[in-house]
């Protein structure tokens, strides 16, 4: 099961990615600065809509799966996850041009 502290390190990533700052997030996402040092502090349980709007404003998106379908993909070398990764984001960009 993925914890609160794994899901803020992977938020704490992009946010250094795109160069963003805590306030920065805050005012893309329009909640509370509070709010957004607990999602990425990974210490607070927070609102879902919270969550996903700073998800949105990171440029990523939630995705369930079963369980056991995770365990393999993390076993897989680097240069499969980059094809998989690669062939996520062309479907993405698939059903983004359809919409």
């Amino acid at each position: 099961m993925t914890t609160l502290k794994t899901i803020a390190a992977a938020l704490n990533r992009q946010t250094k990615k795109l160069k963003l700052t805590r306030i920065g997030l805050k005012e893309k996402s329009g909640i509370a600065i509070q709010t957004v040092v607990n999602i990425l502090s990974g210490n607070a349980d927070y609102r879902m809509s919270k969550f996903l709007s700073v998800v949105d404003q990171l440029g990523l998106e939630v995705v369930l799966q079963p369980k056991n379908s995770a365990a393999p993909l993390a076993a897989c070398n680097s240069s499969v996850k980059s094809q998989i990764q690669w062939m996520l984001n062309k479907q993405q960009a698939n059903q983004k041009a359809k919409a």
